[in-house]
Order: C-alpha cells, then structure tokens, then sequence
C-alpha cells in the first residue's frame, strides 16, 4: 500500500496496526473478518450477554477449521481488531475503510459496492426520531459494511431496545456488518441490541423465498445468563481436572 488515505477518526496507532497486518490483502482481510465472527459465535464469555441462534454461514466446516487452522494467526487479528476497535470512538466503520484497501476497485464497481461514508451515514440516521426508551427497528436491505446501522447505534439512547435487521447480496459484506455490530458492543461492556438478524440473499431475485439467517443474535435474559457462567464454569472446572 502506497500511503493510504485515513479518516480523521480512524488516526490512531492500534488502526494502523491493523491496517499493515491487513496489509490491502484481500484474503487477509476476509480471514479477519470471517474468523472473528466465527470465534465470537463459539465464546462463552460473549454468550453472558447474548444467545447466538446462528454463527457465520461460511458453507462448510471444512472452510471454518481452516480459518482456526493457524491459531498464532488467528489470535494476532482479533487482537490487532480488537484493540482497533478499543481505540475508537463506539461504534466507528473501521472495515469498510480496510475492505476498500483490500478489494480491488474493478471488483467493488462490478458489484456496485459504494459504501456510504461515516459523516453521510450520520445525517441520514439524523432523520429518525428519537423513541427513548421505545424499541427501535433498523433495516438496511444492502448493508455494505454496516455503516448506517452504526449510525442508528451512536444515536441510540437505549442500544439494548434496538432491533436490526441487515442485508447484502455479498457474503463478505453481511459478515463485515454482524461483525461490526457484536464488536462494538463487546467492548463496550456487551452493550447489545435486543435482536439481530443478518442475513445474505439477492433481494431482487429472492425476495419471496424465505430468508435463511446468516447471523441471528438476541439478548439473554439475567437469569439465563447466570445458568450459562454456572456451566461455563462448571466445564473449565472439569477440563482442569481431566488435564490435571
């Protein structure tokens, strides 16, 4: 990459570590991107705030063990992407920026993927009203990279009352998205909303048949979520015991 142009909210150290083991690699940022959701869909630490009813649709296991295959790697980019994700005012469309970088523009332009930039994506959710605290419903039926949706997120007063519903006819780009979203509100303190539902179809072909989620999300109750530590901890209590 040749001195890459970088938004004023993204200017931080830990993007641009990021960025350079991104590297404007195509497949580098598409194991980034896959391989987190994937790892974020299997956390027991994520599943005290949120029950995951679906992980990343990445056509089959085969795929997904390739992605876990170099674990040295694999734990290098979540922690480059959360540390970016860290450094960033909440909810920041950090992917789309590396997405351009690591994407050729012929392959964007045949796909007709202009994402809409941050400060756009604040004057267009600027037009919704403020509920409160009165659930939310988001849709975006061509999500890109979420950008609009993390626009809905920076101005909601109740994240938890919010429910999404994201599209794309690109598989990368609903990942990019169900991404986007579940990370921001993980280091926010499992600041997530009350249902997600990502899913990846051509809306214009397939908009009759029924829409198989790619990424489904809801938030768990207290008391579901006390049972889950109880057996998170009750499992680590026993491998220690199998190890030892």
């Amino acid at each position: 990459m040749k001195h890459p142009f970088t938004p004023p909210e993204l200017n931080t150290p830990a993007f641009h570590a990021l960025r350079k083991r991104i590297g404007g690699q195509h497949a580098n940022f598409e194991r980034l991107v896959y391989g987190s959701l994937a790892a974020f869909g299997r956390s027991p630490e994520l599943m005290f705030a949120a029950r995951y009813l679906a992980h990343v649709d990445l056509g089959d296991e085969e795929r997904i063990g390739q992605l876990f295959a170099d674990a040295d790697s694999w734990r290098a980019d979540m922690g480059a992407y959360l540390t970016a994700v860290c450094s960033l005012p909440p909810w920041t469309d950090l992917l789309g920026v590396l997405h351009a970088e690591a994407t050729a523009r012929a392959d964007r332009d045949a796909r007709c993927q202009h994402f809409t930039p941050s400060n756009l994506s604040d004057g267009a959710a600027a037009f919704s009203p403020s509920r409160g605290e009165t659930p939310q419903h988001v849709m975006d039926p061509c999500c890109g990279s979420g950008a609009l949706i993390l626009a809905h997120l920076r101005r909601s007063q109740s994240v938890a009352a919010m429910t999404i519903q994201a599209n794309d006819l690109d598989p990368l780009c609903s990942a990019m998205t169900a991404l986007q979203i579940h990370a921001g509100g993980f280091v926010q303190g499992r600041q997530f909303p009350r249902l997600v539902v990502v899913t990846q179809v051509d809306l214009i072909r397939e908009y009759l048949e029924t829409k198989r989620p790619m990424w489904m999300c809801e938030r768990m109750s207290d008391e579901d979520a006390e049972q889950v530590q109880e057996l998170v901890a009750i499992g680590k209590h026993l491998s220690q015991n199998k190890a030892a």
